[in-house]
């Protein structure tokens, strides 16, 4: 893991710390990646998890599926319980905070920003479920127990 990743990790355990020090819960953890290719969902683990969060990671998908520009090429999956089995090592944003704190994580790779070889810098094509849409689609997934 490169200096600046491992940076960006114990700031991302310090502020989690932090909230659940005060006393404050955390009912979704989201981290929005850039993709060119296939857009898709992956939930907290499942595999050596107890699926508590399944319901919430159905819900979500199928809100994000239906009301929002979210294009999944692939169903909602769940996140493998760590990258190196067996043994100590590193793990995705979603199977840190699962791990270290058992809350929801979820990863969505979206085609936000086409990225040229060269040339104008890039422009988002859908700023919409950058902002409104993805806000809405959380809070629905959170408070909705449909």
């Amino acid at each position: 893991m490169k200096g600046d990743q491992r940076a960006r990790t114990a700031s991302r355990c310090a502020a989690i710390s932090g909230i659940f020090r005060d006393g404050h819960p955390i009912a979704l953890y989201f981290s929005l990646h850039n993709t060119e290719t296939g857009e898709y969902l992956e939930g907290p683990p499942e595999q050596d998890g107890d699926g508590r969060f399944r319901p919430l990671a159905e819900r979500f998908f199928r809100i994000l599926s239906a009301e929002t520009s979210f294009a999944p090429a692939t169903p909602l999956h769940y996140a493998d319980t760590t990258t190196t089995a067996g043994s100590d090592g590193r793990m995705t944003v979603v199977q840190g905070p699962y791990h270290d704190f058992t809350i929801p994580a979820f990863l969505m790779e979206q085609r936000i920003f086409v990225q040229p070889e060269a040339g104008p810098p890039a422009r988002s094509p859908r700023p919409a479920l950058v902002r409104a849409e993805l806000v809405e689609a959380i809070g629905k997934a959170i408070y909705s127990k449909e």
